[in-house]
């Protein structure tokens, strides 16, 4: 069964899902790079450990990419292109807002846990980037 053509407000909404998945996008590139930064600041010190500021910018940023993860699937719900993309923004939402602070959280205490945080980073963005330009052809069509 195809989709019916995105007119009006589901047009509009899909649009901005576009732009909120690019936006998404270039935060994950400034996390990559705060993450760097973070693990070349801590200066011996464990990471949450008590004064330990170094990915407090890390932190701050994966937070509103939570943020921006949740206004995507609600942009993606309201427009509906289909099944594939409301999927993909929920599986971009909780792998965001919850997978990834559950495993920043246990890897303070087991480098495994860490290791997986990355790793579900890496996913997360290239989760995005298919729904990104997944999202571009969609609006050429």
């Amino acid at each position: 069964m195809t989709q019916p053509a995105l007119t009006g407000t589901r047009r509009s909404a899909f649009v901005v899902y576009r732009w909120a998945l690019t936006v998404f996008l270039l935060l994950g590139v400034v996390q990559i790079f705060l993450a760097g930064m973070g693990v070349f600041a801590l200066n011996g010190r464990e990471i949450g450990a008590p004064g330990e500021t170094a990915f407090s910018p890390h932190r701050l940023v994966g937070n509103i990419m939570s943020a921006v993860a949740l206004v995507i699937l609600v942009l993606v719900l309201v427009a509906r292109p289909g099944t594939a993309d409301i999927i993909g923004a929920a599986l971009l939402f909780i792998l965001t807002g919850v997978a990834q602070s559950v495993f920043a959280n246990l890897g303070s205490d087991a480098s495994f846990w860490g290791g997986l945080h990355a790793l579900d980073g890496l996913i997360v963005i290239g989760l995005a980037g298919f729904l990104h330009v997944k999202a571009i052809r969609a609006l050429k069509a």
